[in-house]
């Protein structure tokens, strides 16, 4: 019976590592306490630290000292802390991830006194989110709280009709997509 279950547990971890599932972000595991209460997410990019123009792997902004405060007092409370942010996500590159790990640690220890977790996955485990991008969602009904969702889908297609702008003053292969995109807006 031992030999069975622990075939079924390779056979499950082979196929989750294959399939590029986990099971929990990966994280500070230490206690049971802070499981239960789950983690809090902070992202890394305009909310933690200032946006940079050209998000390189090895670039980031100085901290943003009222969120790098709050993250501090969660620390010192206990709570179990992460790093939320996409640079890290291997799909993108793997050799940029690692980078970008190796400088978000050194900011990090840098800035808030240590090393955090740092995922670009959230799981069951995470209770908060702090994102700059973020809208909050009422449970179980799809309500946006906050400004009206209009607002925030009109500020996102004058950023696209920008973005669109200064490609195009520049010749690029994206002038097509850009026109395509405007073309699609109009009908």
């Amino acid at each position: 019976m031992l030999k069975i279950t622990i075939l079924v547990r390779q056979v499950t971890d082979a196929s989750a590592s294959r399939l590029n599932i986990r099971k929990r972000a990966p994280g500070n595991n230490e206690d049971a306490e802070r499981r239960t209460r789950g983690w809090i997410g902070v992202d890394l990019d305009g909310t933690l630290a200032k946006s940079v123009g050209a998000q390189t792997d090895e670039e980031i902004g100085p901290p943003i000292h009222p969120m790098v405060e709050l993250v501090k007092e969660w620390l010192a409370h206990g709570e179990d802390v992460r790093i939320f942010t996409a640079r890290v996500n291997p799909n993108q590159g793997e050799f940029e991830a690692i980078r970008a790990r190796r400088h978000i640690e050194l900011w990090c220890e840098h800035h808030l006194g240590q090393i955090l977790p740092i995922t670009y996955e959230k799981d069951w485990d995470m209770a908060l989110l702090f994102d700059d991008r973020a809208r909050q969602v009422e449970h179980d009904t799809g309500r946006v709280v906050g400004c009206p969702l209009r607002t925030d889908l009109k500020a996102h297609r004058n950023t696209i009709t920008r973005s669109c702008r200064r490609i195009e003053e520049s010749p690029s292969a994206f002038n097509t997509g850009c026109k395509r995109w405007r073309r699609s807006r109009r009908k």
